[in-house]
């Protein structure tokens, strides 16, 4: 009997339907050809983790996500370069607080950019995150970790219109390094990227006397 069910299942119409299958989003997925990376990279306090995180600026969401040990110094730089040229030469933002650290991994040819850590930075840096994340314009899916991080993350204003902070742990290294990646990515520059423009092109409309056609 199993023989013959076995064999009846190789006719075109099967006794028993195979399952759909299901498309799972991955985390961690390989880089896109011309997509445009940039990597958060935030040090640990004390020095025992370090955090990074690239993120895709193409389809503003988060690729990949993580909490490092700081084993050996040589060996972070390297993983740091190693990242960054495997994500298209993506760009690292790092805070200036270590100058040494930034110093080195410059020396392995990676372009980063140094971001003066100050109170009103971060402020705006946390403004901007609010609203981005308010308006659904960024992804964070599959990394629960920084997900737990964002759910207690606030960024309001109080009564006297200055921001409050007070559920937001001073060290959150996610919330940081998603920032770094993410300040100058304002909610109206990326609906200024998102709309639609009419530029001329190869298809003739008799109706509007010229040549058109609409690109996003």
């Amino acid at each position: 009997m199993d023989a013959t069910t076995l064999a009846l299942n190789q006719l075109p119409d099967s006794l028993f339907r195979t399952s759909k299958e299901r498309v799972v989003e991955t985390v961690n997925p390989q880089p896109r050809r011309g997509h445009e990376y940039f990597i958060g990279w935030v040090l640990g306090h004390p020095l025992d983790t370090h955090t990074v995180l690239v993120f895709d600026c193409t389809e503003y969401k988060v690729v990949r996500f993580g909490h490092y040990s700081m084993y050996h110094v040589e060996q972070q730089i390297k993983g740091l370069a190693d990242l960054s040229r495997y994500y298209n030469n993506a760009l690292v933002r790092a805070f200036d607080r270590n100058k040494a650290l930034v110093s080195a991994l410059e020396m392995q040819g990676v372009w980063v950019e140094r971001v003066k850590l100050t109170r009103s930075k971060l402020e705006d840096s946390y403004e901007n995150l609010a609203a981005l994340r308010a308006y659904d314009m960024i992804t964070v899916s599959g990394f629960p970790d920084l997900q737990a991080e964002l759910d207690v993350f606030k960024s309001a204003l109080t009564l006297d219109e200055s921001a409050d902070y007070s559920l937001q742990v001073a060290q959150q290294s996610g919330i940081h390094a998603l920032c770094l990646a993410t300040y100058d990515l304002t909610p109206e520059f990326i609906d200024d990227l998102r709309q639609p423009s009419i530029t001329y092109g190869s298809g003739y409309d008799p109706e509007l006397e010229g040549y058109i056609h609409f690109s996003w």
